[in-house]
């Protein structure tokens, strides 16, 4: 958490995060213009040539494509496209907010997260399988399934979309927990979906840990002063970005304060560039 940047530059200097944009192209792959960034910033490779890189990107299908154009830039023979792309991760953004809850839940003396995805589909199952739920007029619907389907696959399901919503709708999940059962605008849930705050209640109940919705500005906190262990390299990268989840930009802010944050980024304009490298600073 504390390494200082292998660029021997002035901390504050390093921790200034590093944004450049690029209009779309109707002719060119959106990311184009900021491709020759990226593969400029990366021949700059660490001193331990073993340091994976970490670039976010926002889709499988930009993944694919920047590997392969990364591939014609970086270490290639001269007036040839010859070079590779390798000890490049190219993950979605949300995998840094998995990466501090990893880090959180390890300083805690824990093996993992229990709201991770993977944890949340044991408790989803453990909820199904009691006869409390069985029992619950709102809850039972969920503990029948047409034939070929199982509790694994369906508590997989249920546990994916909460780890959505942890990540894109942390405000709702707060509510829910707090028996408030609204959508992301506020307003009363329907019927048909009033399952689901009532599916969260019970899988906080068995999980006696507060999510990382409600323990959002502790868990920013924790990593802005440096106390988490977090796995990422020395620098980090957001490449061809055009939004982020709500509880993905205060996370990078506090990580700024101890790796670089560079961000290319797609935008509708330069000012609207220049608006979001004023506002960073």
């Amino acid at each position: 958490g504390h390494a200082r940047p292998r660029d021997g530059r002035p901390r504050d200097q390093a921790r200034r995060p590093r944004v450049v944009s690029g209009p779309g192209d109707e002719e060119r792959p959106a990311g184009s213009p900021l491709v020759g960034v990226l593969a400029e910033l990366l021949a700059d490779a660490p001193a331990d040539p073993f340091t994976r890189e970490w670039v976010a990107v926002p889709s499988i299908g930009m993944r694919r494509w920047l590997a392969q154009r990364l591939g014609r830039e970086l270490g290639t023979t001269a007036g040839r496209s010859d070079g590779i792309t390798a000890n490049v991760e190219l993950p979605f953004p949300g995998d840094l907010r998995r990466r501090v809850l990893a880090a959180d839940a390890a300083r805690r003396g824990e093996v993992s997260d229990p709201w991770s995805a993977e944890r949340m589909s044991w408790t989803v199952m453990e909820v199904l399988a009691d006869p409390v739920t069985r029992a619950d007029p709102l809850l039972a619907p969920l503990t029948t399934w047409a034939e070929g389907a199982t509790l694994a696959g369906r508590s997989a399901v249920i546990a994916d979309l909460v780890d959505r919503y942890l990540l894109h709708r942390p405000a709702m999940i707060v509510s829910w927990v707090a028996g408030d059962d609204v959508d992301v605008v506020g307003e009363p849930l329907g019927a048909q979906h009033r399952w689901q705050p009532a599916l969260l209640r019970a899988m906080r109940e068995r999980i006696a840990q507060a999510s990382p919705a409600e323990r959002s500005a502790e868990i920013v906190e924790l990593a802005r002063s440096g106390s988490l262990d977090i796995d990422l390299p020395d620098r980090v990268f957001l490449f061809g970005l055009s939004t982020l989840p709500s509880d993905v930009t205060p996370l990078l802010a506090a990580i700024a304060q101890h790796r670089q944050v560079h961000g290319l980024l797609l935008t509708p304009s330069v000012k609207v560039g220049q608006d979001i490298v004023a506002h960073m600073r």
